[in-house]
């Protein structure tokens, strides 16, 4: 047994003794005898990372059949950085603020001017409208006050505008409003009733709600004024006491637990009396321009009848 064993381990090392005979090495070829493959390979290893020239080269060396190692081509130019936002720039704001004062330095002296001729006329009309609305508290004298009250409503305006003061603002404002009343109060009147009227027609002599401002202020000017004057001038305390009114009937609890309630009211209220202030203020200078435009209609069509 022992004998067969060391047998064994003789064949064993014999057999690791025996070294197999290594192959011939193999003659270098020249180069260019690789075939594409090889070139391929080459430019890939010589081909930078991440640059797209490598493809371009194994392209070209697949096309030329193995015409040799491609020069591995040249990294392209990085895009330019896009600008920062710190390279923002304001507009100038020197040149606007000089030229607006250089334009109200040149109309300074045309608007003190006409600053001190509209302070006049604003001062007679007050000294004439105050009287006036006392006498038509008891509505009896208000169709002899609202045609004179209304006379005056441009006088201002005339003052500033078409360069009159004084006395000579009022009579141009009492010219330009009661112009254009054709045949005379009861003619205006009676087209106001007519053009009132409903299509079945209204009993002679019975005045409509419609014609009311014909017959208080007899006159087309004066009539076209009339209720836009009369909406103004009533409308603020129309506001004031429903506000106060809204106010009141708020309960404790209500107003408690809802305290925007009272704010609400109150800004609506406030509010609505700024815009009817403004609206009154705008009312005789849209007054002032219509009146210009009907005296120069008026004109117009007197003077093709004179041609006639």
């Amino acid at each position: 047994m022992a004998r067969a064993a060391g047998w064994w381990w003789a064949a064993r090392d014999a057999a690791d003794a025996v070294v197999e005979p290594s192959p011939p090495p193999r003659p270098p070829r020249p180069p260019g005898d690789g075939g594409p493959e090889e070139a391929m390979v080459a430019a890939a290893v010589l081909a930078p990372a991440g640059v797209g020239g490598g493809v371009a080269d194994r392209e070209e060396a697949r096309a030329g059949g193995g015409g040799g190692l491609s020069r591995p081509s040249s990294p392209s130019p990085s895009p330019s950085p896009p600008p920062s936002s710190s390279a923002f720039e304001l507009p100038p704001l020197l040149p606007p603020v000089r030229e607006t004062l250089a334009a109200v330095r040149a109309v300074s002296p045309r608007v003190a001017e006409a600053f001190a001729r509209t302070w006049a006329a604003e001062l007679l009309v007050a000294a004439r409208a105050v009287p006036l609305q006392a006498l038509s508290l008891p509505l009896l004298p208000l169709p002899w006050t609202l045609p004179r009250l209304l006379d005056l409503q441009v006088a201002p305006v005339v003052a500033a505008v078409e360069g009159r003061g004084g006395r000579g603002a009022i009579e141009r404002a009492a010219e330009l409003s009661s112009g254009g009343s054709g045949g005379g109060g009861e003619a205006a009147a009676a087209a106001g009733a007519e053009a009132a009227a409903p299509p079945g027609g209204r009993k002679k002599g019975r005045l409509s709600f419609a014609s009311l401002p014909f017959v208080l202020a007899p006159s087309r000017r004066r009539a076209a004024l009339a209720w836009p004057f009369i909406v103004l001038l009533v409308s603020p305390r129309l506001l004031a006491a429903a506000k106060e009114a809204a106010l009141a009937a708020l309960s404790p609890r209500m107003a408690a637990a809802l305290p925007e309630v009272p704010l609400v009211l109150a800004a609506v209220g406030g509010v609505g009396g700024v815009i009817l202030a403004r609206l009154s203020d705008v009312l005789p200078f849209v007054a002032w321009r219509w009146f210009v435009g009907e005296e120069e209609k008026e004109k117009e069509a007197g003077g093709g009848k004179k041609r006639g």
